[in-house]
């Protein structure tokens, strides 16, 4: 049985197979697996939500991050 996270959640770079429900700021990055279900809000420079995957809330991606990404990968 794939974990369950409910709980606000701060962290690094994630990657969700099991299933989180809360509100979550992830730093640098965040993937959503098949078949991973999110529910919540997600903060988040980047952000990849593969087909098979729910995700129920809304995202926000800071533009400073990824101008200061798109910077640095140039």
């Amino acid at each position: 049985m794939p974990p369950v996270i409910d709980a606000n959640i701060t962290c690094g770079t994630i990657v969700v197979h099991g299933e989180v429900n809360g509100t979550s700021r992830r730093r640098p990055a965040s993937r959503s697996a098949a078949p991973a279900k999110v529910r919540g809000d997600l903060e988040t420079p980047s952000l990849v939500i593969e087909k098979g995957a729910f995700f129920q809330g809304a995202s926000r991606m800071d533009p400073a991050a990824k101008a200061a990404r798109a910077k640095t990968a140039a």
